[in-house]
């Protein structure tokens, strides 16, 4: 994508470089189990087995959700990413993809899982990342979102020493561009308890078509 190319670049660029001590980070390290009850909400919520890992990162998520018996494509931008999910999980199926442009036909996918990953565009692209979600997820499908509470569009120093660039949003602001975006949010949450001190929203969403 040509618009907002610095910001993108430099955030993928960064985790090209840090990969293999962020699959170390998120498997072993104090946030390894952050994300256990927005999953098992997002399994009880879905309907069927096809499944979206966006960002997928070194396959952590998408490894958890293929030992749930979920047919997952993991999808990201950074081949660092990529190469460690691959070694990690080499029966899955990863591609180097950019969310703002799926290279999936329509309601491909039962469930869209995107953790820690919008937040990464700038909030005035953010919206075609959302309608691409709603576009490739059917009509009975599910859509998980989550970023940092905050208001600030910025690069900031990451903790092992990179430098990545950062959406946060309001409650308001990212429940708003959902319903902007074709979908209905059905579940949304604060949490509190991340240990390096950062506060998550996510959303559960489904199509505006769709139904419960």
């Amino acid at each position: 994508m040509i618009r907002h190319k610095a910001e993108k670049d430099f955030t993928t660029e960064a985790y090209d470089k840090s990969a293999e001590w962020y699959l170390h980070h998120r498997t072993y390290g104090k946030v390894a189990d952050f994300w256990t009850k927005e999953r098992a909400d997002f399994l009880r919520l879905l309907n069927g087995k096809r499944v979206l890992d966006v960002g997928c990162g070194p396959g952590i998520e998408t490894a958890h959700f293929m030992e749930k018996g979920l047919k997952v494509v993991g999808i990201d931008k950074s081949i660092g990413m990529l190469e460690q999910a691959m070694k990690r999980v080499p029966e899955g199926d990863f591609r180097k993809m950019d969310m703002l442009d799926l290279d999936f036909p329509n309601n491909s996918f039962d469930g869209i899982w995107c953790c820690a990953s919008l937040l990464h565009l700038k909030k005035a692209v953010a919206g075609r990342a959302i309608d691409e979600f709603r576009r490739v997820t059917r009509r009975d499908g599910i859509v998980f979102i989550s970023v940092k509470e905050g208001k600030e569009e910025a690069v900031k120093d990451y903790l092992n020493g990179t430098r990545r660039f950062f959406a946060n949003y309001t409650a308001g602001e990212l429940e708003a561009i959902v319903s902007a975006n074709g979908l209905r949010t059905i579940r949304s949450y604060r949490n509190t308890s991340d240990p390096d001190g950062d506060i998550w929203l996510s959303v559960f969403a489904r199509p505006v078509d769709g139904k419960d």
